[in-house]
């Protein structure tokens, strides 16, 4: 009756440990899960952070005070030329604070309409000091850049955005893209 007892107890014993070994593996696979389907999903939360910051670096870039022209005291959506430049000569301190890590270029572009052919025509506008159409008002990203050029950067958001911009010494209005590449 003892040898019968022991081998029962046994047999019970060894079908606890099963249980739980079973149980055991099903805890591991369910927690590598889980921790899987949350790095994921952080993933993909600092994807879409990275995305709102870009657009946001974007529209603070459009709507900040120092670029756009001011007339009786009303802001309007043309941006001053000289402002413009004025800032891109200021020092990296004070526009790293501003834009942080990115990169703001503004292309600039005469446009003339010609109304036989119902076409616009679009010529290159030359900065007076660098001699080009392109006129970079910031960059803070030669950390992301390797020395021989690659980037090494996990990501780069690029937005842009057209814009008319006011030259007071010809008075005229051209035709700006602002591109606003925000490196992460």
């Amino acid at each position: 009756m003892f040898k019968l007892s022991s081998s029962s107890a046994q047999i019970k014993f060894g079908e606890t440990f099963a249980v739980l070994i079973v149980v055991f593996f099903a805890f591991i696979f369910g927690a590598q899960f889980y921790v899987s389907s949350l790095e994921n999903s952080f993933e993909e939360s600092l994807r879409e952070r990275q995305q709102t910051q870009a657009l946001e670096r974007l529209e603070f870039t459009l709507n900040y005070d120092a670029f756009l022209r001011r007339s009786l005291n009303n802001q309007e959506r043309t941006y001053d030329l000289l402002s413009i430049e004025a800032f891109s000569n200021l020092d990296n301190l004070t526009k790293n604070r501003i834009f942080r890590e990115s990169e703001i270029v503004v292309r600039l572009y005469n446009s003339t309409y010609n109304p036989l052919s119902q076409e616009f025509f679009f010529e290159e506008f030359e900065f007076q000091d660098s001699g080009n159409n392109i006129l970079v008002l910031h960059n803070n990203t030669a950390r992301f850049y390797t020395s021989s050029g690659q980037i090494r950067a996990s990501s780069v958001l690029p937005h842009s955005a057209v814009i008319n911009v006011y030259d007071p010494v010809d008075k005229i209005i051209l035709v700006g893209i602002l591109e606003v590449r925000s490196f992460y």
